[in-house]
């Protein structure tokens, strides 16, 4: 039994995000516990386009690589770094302004490949989800520049008039949309 095995909920978020080239076998050279709780697990080379960052779980990185289970109590905030597999982990502070270089937003593969968005939601955090009609996938999820999605599409709305905690939704791709407080609905009906 591993000393993490006795503490199975350290995390609060047993999801990362992570690129195709560390899944693909990169080493893992950075991981990042944000401010808002999440993991964030990279290699070296830099996620340049919109297919190359991936959601996954956390336990599939610790398969990949059982070495950061040292790092599941690394605290909010702060980010670890090594030279390669093997070396020792160098453990600092990073502040949220260093976080992301843009504004980022969650959304699904099927709406990168084109499917047309048709729910937006603006979350608690200030970020914003975009989906299409695809039933929403853990597998599919993806992380970009928000710039991104509002460029390829015309036909979303003003992302200022979604204020936190709504949602903006249509019927097809060309139904006028309509912005209202989100209210998830009750599974345990």
């Amino acid at each position: 039994m591993s000393e993490h095995d006795d503490h199975p909920d350290e995390h609060d978020h047993p999801h990362a995000y992570t690129s195709t080239y560390v899944l693909d076998g990169e080493p893992i050279t950075w991981v990042f516990h944000d401010h808002d709780g999440d993991w964030r697990v990279l290699g070296e080379t830099e996620v340049t386009s919109d297919d190359e960052g991936v959601v996954t779980h956390i336990e599939d990185l610790l398969k990949l690589d059982p070495g950061l289970a040292e790092l599941m109590t690394l605290p909010i905030g702060h980010a670890a770094e090594r030279a390669g597999v093997g070396a020792a982990w160098e453990i600092g502070e990073q502040s949220e302004d260093d976080e992301f270089d843009g504004d980022r937003a969650w959304t699904t593969q099927p709406v990168l490949d084109g499917e047309p968005v048709i729910w937006i939601f603006h979350d608690e955090d200030g970020e914003f989800q975009f989906f299409g009609e695809t039933e929403i996938d853990l597998d599919d999820a993806r992380v970009v520049e928000l710039a991104v999605l509002v460029e390829r599409d015309t036909t979303l709305p003003d992302l200022a008039t979604i204020p936190i905690g709504h949602a903006a939704e249509r019927e097809t791709p060309t139904s006028p949309w309509t912005i209202a407080p989100f209210e998830p609905e009750d599974e345990e009906e």
